[in-house]
């Protein structure tokens, strides 16, 4: 069969690689040595990268009645070995709420934001907070002086912040954040 093939390809293909896989494989064996630890390259492709900043959220009651305040505790903690820097600037962080940083529905239904949408300048040195090994920053609000939840019902709330740009002049490096808590549940009845 000619090499311009489809076929033909695929054979120059798989014995041009030859080569290649008996190397890999030389180093698999069946026996004993089965048990012995993996290459150091394999490991770190394997590693996760822990992320200094975490960000939790907390309802501090998941049962209401209809007309109560919809407390939620945000906290940020440091779990980091260095200082990590943060702007809290449109996330549920910054006190007072300023942004739609939520997705609340009811019944699938999303609800609206109905709080402040402040349009500012780009972010400032001052913006930025520092946060040390250790530290935890808190902020409790009501959620549903920000959003609808006017009704009745099993509420979904889930945190979706809203990512700025930050102008490379600053010389800010942010640390990255990883959210443990991306959602929440709250009943009002």
């Amino acid at each position: 069969m000619p090499c311009g093939t489809l076929y033909g390809w695929a054979v120059l293909r798989f014995l041009a690689l030859l080569p290649l896989q008996s190397m890999l494989l030389a180093g698999c064996s069946l026996g004993d040595e089965a048990s012995e630890e993996l290459p150091t390259v394999i490991q770190k492709t394997t590693e996760q990268p822990v992320m200094p900043l975490q960000v939790t959220l907390d309802p501090l009651a998941s049962e209401l009645s209809l007309g109560e305040s919809v407390q939620v505790r945000v906290s940020i903690h440091n779990a980091g070995s260095e200082p990590a820097t943060y702007l809290p600037m449109n996330t549920a962080l910054e006190n007072p709420l300023q942004a739609d940083v939520f997705e609340v529905s009811l019944n699938n239904e999303k609800q609206p934001y109905i709080g402040i949408l402040a349009q500012r300048l780009p972010p400032q040195l001052d913006d930025f907070v520092m946060l040390e090994p250790g530290d935890q920053l808190d902020v409790t609000f009501d959620l549903s002086l920000h959003y609808l939840m006017n009704q009745p019902g099993h509420y979904q709330v889930r945190y979706a912040p809203r990512t700025l740009t930050i102008d490379p002049a600053l010389g800010v490096e942010v640390a990255d954040v990883s959210i443990a808590t991306r959602s929440l549940s709250i009943t009002i009845r």
